[in-house]
């Protein structure tokens, strides 16, 4: 494992290195390319000068042979065609008369001055020459000289340039080396990670990861599998209260089929008796079931995209919704002489899911009705109980989303502190012996839970003053 590890850190510097030297060959091409420029244009402008000077003379005077000319440096007078009438080296070659053709006269002729790196078609030499022309009223004056003659010294001879650019390749490999170390680091991190998984190690999360984008990315990977962990045992455990309360209806069921069918005795009252008891558990079976299924249903719905929902999406009327519950429960308003006080307008519209929004509000009043209004002495002589349901939109929602504040609260006995932070959490009980009594299943509050966040909402659960519960939370329309 460990020759992997170096191998690639080695490898890391090899691409690194290559990818330096083809930048410093670009530089060093981009560099000698606008050396050759400047100089061309400094020499250029040299000439210039010794053009200007060289005229002065022969206007002067001054005899062709005697024109003051700098060491290397040679010119040529012409005729206004271009045919030479003397020129500074012509003792010592041939050369050709007319030079009408040769490019740098041609660009004095059009635009006054010019001048041509090229090879002299007089010097046998085959070396570069750098040639300037002038036009003046009659004629043209050339000079010319060799293109290394009259180099610059800050260029042809830049040796600290050189130097400059061996510094800066061997800081960017020294930079590259550390570079390498500090990649290789997390490497070694990460393959203390793998060890530990595939050792099912608990103490992964003691492996040390750098304050930046690997060691981020190295505890989201521990953060990953210790929550999968954890969703690994919620669900055994899960399964393990799924089947308990399977178990719980499916005896009953049994016990009361076997005892019709064990006894030949049974009168019809009493065999309607049992039939109706066993009918009862399955409804709790039904329920169980399908309060189960709708919480799956919600967490497949928040792992897929949200353009293939689960639930069908409508303008949804909070008031009769809530009022198509009353209609189904009613019943046990009256039974528990509770009642229902609504404080919203009559068009308050969310677009929602209709079957989420009725399963949550119903899910809440079975809950307040079921657990916070026991049956008691005291409790039946009060006539003051009541659920109360208040909703509003946001006013910080006008430009956005429609949003709607819901507060849902009862005044009846209400829930201990210590329960509040658990009482949605799927088959969890505040008073096990009680709630199993009367047919509670423990996902009422998970479902409303998920129904909120299904419409992008959070709910909280509060003791209200004077008794009772009270459950604040908010929808948000999807789109």
């Amino acid at each position: 494992m460990r020759k992997i590890q170096l191998g690639y850190r080695y490898k890391l510097l090899a691409y690194m290195l290559v990818l330096l030297g083809l930048i410093s060959l670009f530089f060093a091409l981009y560099y000698l390319k606008q050396s050759r420029g400047f100089s061309i244009n400094t020499i250029e402008a040299e000439l210039s000068k010794e053009v200007s000077i060289i005229y002065d003379q022969l206007s002067s005077g001054v005899g062709f042979e005697n024109v003051t000319l700098p060491e290397n440096l040679n010119f040529t007078y012409l005729d206004s065609n271009a045919r030479v009438i003397y020129d500074s080296r012509q003792k010592m070659r041939s050369y050709i008369e007319n030079q009408s053709r040769a490019p740098e006269l041609v660009r004095a002729a059009q635009e006054g001055q010019g001048a041509v790196l090229r090879v002299s078609e007089e010097e046998t030499d085959g070396e570069e020459y750098l040639f300037y022309a002038k036009k003046y009223k009659g004629a043209y004056l050339r000079t010319y000289t060799k293109y290394e003659t009259l180099k610059p010294s800050k260029i042809s001879g830049n040796k600290a340039f050189a130097y400059m650019v061996v510094l800066i390749f061997i800081g960017l490999v020294g930079g590259f080396l550390f570079i390498s170390q500090r990649l290789y680091k997390p490497i070694r991190s990460y393959n203390n990670l793998v060890t530990s998984l595939k050792n099912n190690d608990p103490q992964m999360a003691q492996i040390k990861f750098d304050n930046d984008e690997f060691g981020e990315f190295g505890r989201e990977i521990v953060n990953t599998f210790q929550q999968l962990e954890k969703i690994k045992k919620y669900k055994q455990q899960l399964s393990h209260n799924i089947a308990h309360e399977l178990k719980t209806p499916v005896t009953g069921i049994m016990a009361y089929l076997e005892t019709i069918l064990s006894s030949d005795e049974l009168s019809a009252e009493q065999m309607k008796h049992f039939v109706k008891k066993a009918y009862t558990q399955t409804e709790r079976l039904a329920g169980l079931i399908n309060e189960v299924s709708i919480l799956n249903k919600l967490d497949e719905y928040r792992e897929l995209a949200q353009n293939n929902p689960l639930f069908s999406i409508e303008e949804v009327n909070l008031r009769k919704t809530i009022s198509a519950v009353f209609d189904e429960v009613g019943y046990k308003f009256e039974r528990k002489g509770v009642k229902l006080h609504l404080l919203m307008d009559n068009n308050l519209i969310i677009k929602g899911s209709y079957n989420l929004l009725y399963s949550l509000f119903k899910n809440l009043i079975d809950n307040s009705l079921e657990h916070g209004f026991k049956e008691s002495e005291q409790m039946a002589a009060r006539s003051d109980l009541g659920i109360w349901i208040s909703a509003e939109l946001s006013p910080l929602q006008k430009d956005g989303p429609q949003a709607v504040n819901v507060v849902f609260q009862d005044n009846g006995i209400g829930v201990q502190e210590e329960a509040l932070d658990r009482i949605f959490e799927r088959f969890y009980r505040v008073d096990e012996g009680r709630t199993r009594k009367i047919g509670g299943s423990g996902l009422g509050l998970a479902i409303v839970k998920n129904a909120v966040a299904f419409h992008n909402g959070k709910i909280t659960a509060h003791s209200r003053e004077g008794g009772g519960i009270v459950f604040r939370f908010s929808l948000l329309s999807k789109s």
